[in-house]
């Protein structure tokens, strides 16, 4: 007979240990999956910027100071949003930068071009909870190793 009472009074007891455990782990697991894709975003625009300097690099450069051509410029930003220099019209950006975030810089020494930079000026983040901005961040710099080519 005690045996019967004292299953009757621990019938409720799993489904309150669960719903206790369930409200601490479901934001762990949340906001452990938010931070994974804030990472993954990050980390995909921050290879598209390296793969943009690197571009830029290898690039003819057409002036004779550290004034970026517009042209230059223009290449270098949609190899940032598009990985492609020359998109095709009506192409859809891989990443929600608007082209005025994405600074090219040239750095020259001894008057001849020595290193490009490219740096995204701000970047929003999207999260369930909330919107990150990273500012001047992702940058990437190589030695310029292209041709120059300064209009007279």
């Amino acid at each position: 007979m005690r045996t019967r009472l004292k299953s009757r009074q621990r019938r409720g007891n799993a489904l309150i240990e669960f719903a206790v455990l369930w409200s601490l782990l479901f934001p762990l697991v949340g906001g452990t999956a938010q931070f994974g894709n804030a990472f993954y975003q990050y980390n995909n625009l921050c290879s598209s910027v390296r793969n943009a300097a690197r571009y830029a690099s290898v690039q003819t450069y057409h002036s004779a100071s550290n004034t970026v051509p517009a042209d230059f410029q223009t290449a270098v930003q949609n190899m940032v949003r598009y990985e492609n220099p020359a998109p095709a019209a009506g192409a859809t950006p891989l990443y929600n930068v608007p082209p005025d975030k994405i600074q090219v810089t040239m750095t020259f020494a001894n008057n001849v071009p020595d290193s490009v930079t490219v740096t995204i000026t701000q970047f929003d983040i999207d999260t369930v909870l909330k919107t990150f901005t990273i500012n001047n961040k992702p940058s990437s710099s190589f030695p310029f190793l292209g041709r120059w080519d300064p209009v007279p």
